[in-house]
């Protein structure tokens, strides 16, 4: 467990931090209305950045897809926009995963770490989001060094039952994939794609 909501900022954005610590969607519900004036005051310390970027961590919780849509409607409110974005090891259905694609379609910067494992997603949520990051601008994002970076994605650990035909599938409609396979000794991070 954790101690409690934590909640930090830098020059880069805000960062919630509100992973293990049980939360239903009641409990997120609580915790983002708690959290509000806490958010707001941490960017006043920081209003010369136009875009603020936030890391959300709910990792390890109980939340489902209505606590999805607490969360992008918390977001959308306070104008920030998540760099990375750690819902795994949750209960989150596809309807929680329909949520976060509006989010990334709401906005014109792409989100660089999607963490969506050990959930309840299936292939049809899934196919949603490779058409929406297919069809969207920002993806696959440009890195500090010009290349382009594709979006960190966690999707292992779901009730996905054909991911070979699936990721086939997107790769025809204009999705590019680096697969990451743990045993090939290949290094790719959220920051690089060794491919």
């Amino acid at each position: 467990g954790s101690a409690g909501p934590r909640i930090s900022s830098d020059r880069f954005g805000v960062r919630l931090d509100f992973r293990s610590l049980n939360l239903d969607d009641q409990g997120l519900r609580q915790t983002l209305h708690a959290s509000v004036e806490d958010v707001r005051q941490k960017r006043q310390l920081d209003h010369y950045e136009k875009v603020y970027f936030t890391q959300v961590h709910l990792e390890h919780n109980a939340i489902s897809g209505a606590g999805v849509f607490l969360l992008t409607r918390f977001l959308e409110a306070l104008e920030l926009r998540p760099r990375s974005l750690h819902l795994d090891h949750n209960q989150i259905g596809d309807d929680g995963l329909y949520h976060v694609v509006e989010l990334i379609q709401s906005s014109a910067l792409p989100i660089e770490q999607l963490h969506m494992s050990h959930n309840r997603l299936t292939q049809k949520s899934i196919r949603h989001l490779f058409s929406a990051l297919s069809t969207h601008g920002a993806y696959p994002r440009c890195g500090s060094d010009g290349l382009f970076v594709p979006l960190w994605l966690r999707l292992e650990r779901n009730a996905i039952l054909e991911a070979p035909s699936l990721v086939s599938e997107a790769s025809r409609a204009g999705c590019t994939f680096c697969i990451i396979n743990a045993t090939s000794g290949r290094h790719c991070s959220a920051a690089c794609c060794v491919d």
